[in-house]
């Protein structure tokens, strides 16, 4: 450790940490353009070609977020509005199990974030995705 607390790498964790926040925020930007490609029947094949070809890189900025979203708000936030866009491409990607389990953490992240918004939005969600599965609970 330095003078300052730091270890003799912390400034390339900084900057490690740095580019993957860098990469999460760009590919949520990805998924905004997706989604709306996706929304829009003349250009809806172009989306989908577009998700798949970027599904790895979203799930891995998704990924990102979510692991820091304990001790960073932005990075809540981020994993938030991930599963919320990403809602109906889920509904293809997904299961029902697994869209159960993404909205039920979404809605208890978003209601400790005091994001009432997301946390209606994800709690819609998940009663989509439990209404698929009948009477089968994960």
């Amino acid at each position: 450790m330095d003078a300052r607390g730091c270890d003799k790498h912390g400034s390339m964790n900084r900057l490690y940490t740095r580019g993957g926040d860098i990469r999460a925020s760009h590919f949520l930007k990805v998924l905004r353009v997706i989604n709306k490609l996706c929304d829009d029947d003349a250009t809806r094949t172009e989306g989908f070609a577009w998700l798949d070809a970027e599904w790895t890189s979203i799930q891995l900025g998704r990924a990102w977020a979510l692991e820091r979203s304990c001790n960073e708000q932005s990075m809540a936030e981020i994993f938030i509005e991930y599963a919320l866009l990403s809602a109906e491409l889920f509904n293809i990607q997904w299961t029902p199990v697994d869209r159960v389990n993404e909205f039920k953490l979404v809605a208890s992240m978003a209601h400790r974030a005091g994001y009432k918004n997301g946390e209606a939005k994800a709690l819609a969600e998940w009663g989509r995705a439990l209404a698929e599965l009948g009477d089968i609970v994960p």
